[in-house]
């Protein structure tokens, strides 16, 4: 991920309107000055997206993770390599293209569906493996678990401000400036002044 590692910080507030992960991470490859390639679609709806200036890298991780099991990556041979990956072929050139496999693939593809390796222990066996132990799974049990979640809530249309008085016009080539104060007939405050 080199070429988005190096790419420059992006910001979104933008509402989604149920917009799924692969739209925002077409969204925010784009946003970092890269380009896409075998984006998916991806299968989770996200209702608001929100950060402040990060890295692209970051952000996309954060959609990535959103999708559960997506799986973000920067795609590229050499000319003339082949390469499948979840079911897709890759003769990409260009090592900036930056792919997204949202889970639908990665849990549909034959890569996963199929066996890719037998292992054993069996001297005479393809791919061996010796003295295995398992690990304690107690430490991977987790009883309380304590996450931030921001919520948004979509808002009905409300108008912030509205001129009192008479419309002003203006003649070809005149300038005005105006300056409207909220909320409107605040105490002390003219409801618009001109200059």
């Amino acid at each position: 991920m080199a070429a988005l590692t190096a790419a420059r910080d992006v910001a979104f507030d933008i509402p989604s309107d149920g917009q799924l992960t692969g739209y925002w991470i077409r969204s925010l490859i784009s946003a970092a000055g890269m380009t896409a390639g075998d984006v998916d679609a991806g299968q989770t709806q996200t209702s608001y997206f929100y950060s402040d200036p990060a890295p692209a890298l970051r952000l996309i991780r954060e959609m990535e993770e959103t999708e559960v099991i997506g799986w973000v990556y920067e795609g590229g041979h050499m000319p003339g390599v082949a390469d499948v990956v979840f079911g897709h072929r890759m003769d990409y050139i260009d090592h900036d293209l930056i792919n997204y496999a949202d889970r639908h693939r990665r849990l549909s593809a034959a890569a996963s569906t199929t066996s890719q390796a037998t292992f054993s222990d069996d001297p005479a066996g393809a791919i061996n493996f010796w003295e295995l132990e398992e690990s304690d799974p107690l430490a991977e049990i987790y009883n309380q678990v304590m996450a931030e979640v921001q919520n948004y809530t979509a808002q009905a249309g409300a108008t912030l401000w509205t001129l009192t008085g008479e419309t002003p016009t203006l003649s070809a080539g005149e300038a005005r400036r105006f300056i409207a104060t909220y909320p409107t007939g605040a105490s002390g405050a003219a409801p618009c002044s001109s200059r």
